[in-house]
């Protein structure tokens, strides 16, 4: 396995001294992995490991005010495909995962400094799952329908 991860952040108060509590970041991972599946095998003599995506992307924004204790972000995620489910035998096809982007948001509320709560929705943009199959044509296998996720949690620091 082999790869590289690059990754900046920047506050904005640099465009403006009201933007100061405010920042953006980037993140960028590439990654190259291969399984030897013998020489056998109908769908090639090597694969991907298993749940290893080809590339992760990640952009935020986020609002971080330390007299008001308030924390935001606002974060888009995009993993490119992986393999999910390995044929088995050398003769089954395996089944990859397609690109799946989501976007998240994240509050976070100091109101003591031993006590803050958090509230998260997640997948924003209702993102779905599609499996398909590595043979000709790459055929659905499935698509899931994973909607959108909210928490509220409190956290109380000893």
């Amino acid at each position: 396995m082999r790869g590289f991860e690059i990754e900046g952040d920047k506050g904005l108060a640099f465009l403006s001294p009201e933007l100061k509590d405010f920042s953006i970041g980037a993140n960028y991972t590439y990654l190259d992995s291969s399984v030897d599946r013998g020489s056998n095998s109908f769908f090639g003599r090597t694969r991907r490991l298993q749940g290893q995506p080809d590339y992760l992307l990640n952009f935020n924004l986020s609002y971080d005010n330390p007299e008001l204790r308030l924390y935001t972000g606002l974060f888009l995620n995009i993993t490119g495909g992986y393999l999910d489910a390995a044929g088995i035998g050398g003769f089954d096809p395996d089944i990859y995962i397609r690109p799946i982007t989501t976007l998240n948001f994240v509050m976070q509320y100091n109101i003591t400094k031993d006590l803050k709560l958090t509230f998260r929705a997640n997948n924003l943009t209702q993102a779905q799952v599609e499996r398909r199959y590595n043979s000709p044509g790459n055929p659905l296998f499935s698509l899931q329908n994973t909607g959108i996720t909210y928490s509220l949690s409190g956290e109380l620091i000893w």
